[in-house]
């Protein structure tokens, strides 16, 4: 490691940070890259890199799944992620007054909530999203949210168990899907502001997701930035035949085996291959538009 890439790993650390920084081929925009809930740093890390090869710096960031961070994603401050966006301001040589955040599953909901707490973040890529901000990964003790912002828990959906749900024994899908039928008002307080982002805002959905209903909830996105005369470009990237993992370049398996069983993400290998190829494009495309590069 070369003494400037100790000094900027070292300033990520002061920062109490767990990331690491990708510098773009050229001067150019900044990046805040999320992964979802495989946790710590290995999905947003490969994605980092694949954006600075096409131009644009990028950090990735961890923000729970390794230590010193928290084990299991429950009441992350969204403060975290906004020291993330004030470090990237701060770095020289970069375009970093128009800050992108992109992020995948649970961090496709991060980055839309980012974008309605950080005024300074100027661009959005949801892969994968959520309207809502839900519970935290814990099945034992008192339900709590995934997030918090200045100290307050964010309003979250539940998980529900419902045994006689034919949905909730099929897959995680269907137990998300029956979650968000099971107290509508619950579900309204939950919906992420998404019209107070200041900036640009891009949503990617497979429509055969198996992990959580995507595309029906990209859609509910659109709605509200719809209803709310959103002032800022919006689009919504969906492909019909694709599943959950659908970011970043390279191939990825059908399933995972994960800490409840088997994971499957759907989509066909085909379809799920043209996806990420079509969507890097159109991503690359929106985030050097939006960003000025």
């Amino acid at each position: 490691m070369s003494t400037q890439d100790q000094d900027i790993a070292s300033s990520i650390l002061r920062r109490g940070l767990v990331g690491r920084f990708h510098a773009g081929t050229t001067p150019g925009p900044a990046l805040l890259v999320l992964g979802g809930l495989e946790g710590g740093l290995e999905t947003a890390d490969e994605v980092a890199k694949q954006f600075a090869a096409g131009g644009l710096a990028s950090l990735a960031l961890a923000y729970f799944g390794t230590p010193p961070l928290p084990a299991m994603l429950g009441e992350i401050p969204l403060e975290y992620f906004h020291k993330a966006v004030d470090w990237l301001h701060e770095q020289p040589g970069l375009r970093s007054k128009r800050v992108g955040v992109v992020g995948h599953s649970k961090g496709g909901e991060a980055a839309l909530l980012i974008g309605a707490t950080a005024p300074q973040v100027r661009a959005i890529v949801a892969y994968c999203p959520s309207h809502v901000a839900w519970q935290a990964l814990n099945w034992q003790g008192p339900p709590k949210s995934s997030w918090t912002f200045r100290g307050v828990p964010v309003p979250f959906v539940r998980y529900v168990r419902a045994a006689n749900d034919r949905r909730q024994r099929e897959g995680w899908r269907g137990f998300y899907a029956a979650c968000l039928e099971a107290d509508a008002e619950a579900v309204r307080a939950a919906e992420i502001p998404v019209e107070r982002t200041r900036g640009a805002i891009l949503l990617v959905s497979g429509g055969d997701d198996g992990i959580w209903p995507s595309s029906a909830m990209a859609r509910s996105i659109i709605e509200r930035l719809q209803t709310n005369s959103f002032a800022y470009r919006y689009q919504h990237l969906e492909y019909p035949d694709a599943g959950h993992a659908i970011m970043g370049l390279g191939s990825v398996p059908a399933s995972v085996e994960g800490p409840w069983g088997e994971i499957r993400f759907g989509g066909t290998e085909a379809a799920n291959a043209s996806a990420r190829v079509d969507t890097w494009n159109n991503v690359l495309r929106f985030l050097r538009d939006e960003l000025g590069d």
